[in-house]
């Protein structure tokens, strides 16, 4: 099984902390939203934390899930 594709990555490492997945490309931040939908869903999870935050759009944020 091969790695996921670059297309999903940031050209560049903004966050220091290795390749930045792109919150711009749509399959990416349905990707997160998803992830974050099924951690409440399944694990009655109540809070996130996003240590880098900054490195995704606004725009795409406002589609994650906030409860």
């Amino acid at each position: 099984m091969g790695g996921i594709t670059n297309r999903y990555f940031l050209p560049n490492d903004i966050s220091g902390a290795g390749r930045t997945l792109d919150g711009g490309v749509p399959m990416v931040s349905r990707m997160i939203r998803d992830s974050l939908e099924y951690w409440v869903r399944e694990y009655h999870v109540d809070g996130f934390r996003f240590d880098l935050m900054g490195v995704f759009r606004y725009l795409n944020v406002g589609d994650w899930p906030t409860t």
